[in-house]
């Protein structure tokens, strides 16, 4: 059943009512009074219905005053023409007036319109009076020959495309409608949400609410649930509420431009350039016989001075199983870290010329070759970061301070806004540098984090096998050298940001944030 609007909320409609009363509804003989209704008799209008079966139909079309069928506006601009099909009905209830509820079929000829008219009778209860501008009544479309009971979606359900969607789980609804005679208008609600989902670049499966949906032709996966739904996925973080809201019914889900792990926010690194951050600081992982490289689960985590940041030694080997997030930065000129993971930064040595000492050197190997996903992972430049923070239309209010709550404790960090950015409704936010202004929970967090934002952890640094400073200050690297063992980095404190133009030297052990260029 198509069920399609050009705003979804209100659609305006006309349900044209005709009785089969033997004598003029405008003869008092006809027409009964309602105790107590001193309006003017031409204004008592009360039709005494008493057990008969009242011949009924709603025309439905295109013009202002009449329920009308048009195109649905999805959220990237295009659209889908529904139109009415066989076996559509209209189910007209209240209990209290009617015997039984009311199914209006649709007219003959109507099918494969946008403009249609149902016909069918209600039979109403002995002694009851249909007023107009007091009795109401619900309308709900259905389609039982596409399985539509005119119900609402339970759970989360699949179809094979966006017009089966609609078809078999749209669910259209007008709610106390109030009867006004001939003059009498509904609005009809789409209360389903579809999901046109599109998963990562190369993948052909997401999972939705824990379970895992296939892509079918075109790649798309298609989804229904009822309006207001909480889900989860793995292609974003947190919990999202799907609604009808915004005259909107068709929610893109596209994830086909980027890899797996990276953030909804798109931000601007050059003036030709634009990247999505990995959803978490690298890290790299030993279980005693090899090391596996990922993300962080969340934004906000880092490890400290947690094994194994604190027992790495020697070249690329660390003596207790754990997790490094701080790396070193080894340039293609070093000819003694090569091995894998010594040359991507996991060593404890602090002899500086062991990481390479040419200015215009190059990372031995970028650290986003080990996400091993087939996806393109880049660390930023120093010109691009800079451009990040510097040159970017408005970079004066697109990064701040702040810091997330997790589990009683403060983690703070520096957060950077997308391009294109709204704040969440109730949430605050300080651009500039200030002293970790910027409070959130994890819940208001996730909301931020919806919209695009990005958070840096104050993960500290290494020297050696010693980790200082965190919590209180972050330094993340660049993938641009400089003259005699240094390299670009960004560094903040709590209370200032120097961006890549700065330089440390590699030996020392900082995060490592990725991007993917879109």
């Amino acid at each position: 059943m198509k069920r399609t609007f050009l705003r979804i909320l209100p659609v305006a409609a006309a349900l044209l009512l005709a009785t089969s009363c033997s004598k003029d509804s405008d003869n008092d003989t006809s027409v009964a009074t309602t105790p107590g209704n001193n309006l003017p008799a031409q204004e008592q209008v009360v039709e005494q219905l008493k057990s008969q079966a009242i011949p009924f139909s709603i025309t439905v079309g295109k013009d202002g005053s009449s329920l009308s069928k048009s195109t649905v506006e999805y959220v990237d601009g295009t659209g889908y023409v529904q139109k009415f099909i066989a076996g559509d009905v209209l189910v007209i209830s209240n209990s209290e007036v009617l015997q039984e509820d009311a199914t209006l079929s649709l007219k003959s000829g109507d099918e494969n319109k946008t403009s249609a008219t149902f016909e069918g009778e209600l039979k109403v209860k002995d002694g009851v009076e249909l007023v107009k501008g007091k009795t109401t009544f619900d309308a709900v479309l259905k389609n039982d020959s596409k399985q539509n009971s005119g119900t609402a979606v339970d759970g989360v359900k699949e179809a094979s495309s966006l017009a089966e969607a609609f078809e078999k789980y749209g669910y259209l609804t007008a709610d106390d409608f109030t009867y006004n005679g001939s003059e009498t208008k509904i609005t009809l609600v789409q209360n389903t949400v579809f999901l046109k989902i599109k998963p990562y670049k190369g993948q052909t499966t997401a999972t939705v609410n824990g379970t895992l949906y296939t892509a079918a032709g075109g790649g798309v996966i298609y989804l229904a649930v009822k309006s207001g739904t909480e889900i989860t996925s793995n292609l974003f973080s947190g919990t999202k509420t799907v609604t009808n809201e915004n005259g909107k019914v068709v929610k893109n889900i596209d994830r086909s431009d980027v890899s797996e792990g990276a953030l909804d926010g798109v931000f601007s690194v050059s003036d030709t350039k634009t990247v999505k951050f990995s959803k978490g600081n690298l890290q790299a992982t030993y279980d005693g016989s090899s090391w596996e490289w990922g993300f962080a689960a969340n934004q906000w985590d880092y490890i400290g001075g947690a094994a194994a940041n604190t027992k790495i030694s020697g070249n690329g080997t660390v003596s207790e199983n754990g997790t490094v997030d701080l790396f070193g930065w080894v340039g293609s000129s070093s000819t003694v870290l090569t091995s894998d993971p010594a040359m991507y930064g996991i060593s404890s040595s602090t002899t500086t010329s062991e990481y390479g000492n040419l200015w215009e050197d190059v990372l031995k190997s970028d650290w986003g070759t080990k996400i091993g996903d087939g996806k393109t992972w880049q660390t930023l430049s120093t010109s691009e970061w800079q451009y990040l923070f510097n040159s970017r239309a408005n970079n004066n209010m697109l990064y701040g301070h702040g810091k997330i709550t997790v589990d009683e404790k403060e983690i703070c960090g520096l957060i950077i806004l997308p391009d294109s950015w709204t704040l969440p409704t109730g949430l605050e936010f300080t651009s500039g540098k200030s002293e970790w202004v910027n409070s959130y929970t994890t819940d208001q967090w996730a909301q931020m984090e919806s919209a695009g934002a990005v958070f840096l952890p104050a993960a500290g640094y290494r020297r050696g096998s010693e980790v200082s400073n965190a919590g209180s200050y972050g330094w993340y690297w660049s993938s641009t050298a400089d003259l005699s063992y240094y390299a670009g980095r960004v560094r903040f404190t709590s209370s200032d940001v120097h961006p890549a133009h700065h330089y440390s030297g590699r030996e020392n052990g900082f995060s490592v944030r990725l991007v993917c260029p879109l």
